[in-house]
């Protein structure tokens, strides 16, 4: 199965909090994933880096959030980010998908990682 992943936001109401999740590629322009047994595989990186260091314009305010205590979580195929005090925090990772050359070697900046699990493989089964 080849796919590429919907982009879109979402936001759920929990007891305390709000969670705001925002879910992208973290490439586009010629992205290609294959889904096999659960495992995910990119066959053709995008041509475009979704992770910047600075971007043009921007409809989401990372200050604006912060400031109400929301949960803020960036989805990909490929991985989950979370937005922390001291930026984004790299907390999943999705099963067959190498941490350095998948995704590491496509962002512009090091995002914070202290203990990154892997997704459940069933996740990625049909």
């Amino acid at each position: 199965m080849r796919s590429e992943s919907s982009e879109g936001i979402w936001t759920s109401r929990g007891d305390e909090s709000l969670e705001l999740g925002v879910t992208f590629k973290m490439s586009s322009d010629g992205l290609e994933v294959e889904v096999v047994a659960g495992q995910l595989t990119i066959c053709h990186e995008g041509r475009i880096h979704q992770f910047v260091q600075q971007v043009e314009q921007g409809s989401f305010s990372e200050q604006i959030t912060a400031g109400k205590h929301q949960d803020v979580l960036y989805v990909t195929e490929r991985a989950v980010f979370r937005l922390g005090t001291e930026g984004l925090e790299l907390i999943e990772i999705a099963p067959g998908i190498d941490l350095q050359g998948d995704v590491l070697d496509q962002m512009e900046f090091r995002p914070r990682i202290d203990l990154v699990r892997t997704m459940a493989e069933s996740l990625f089964r049909l």
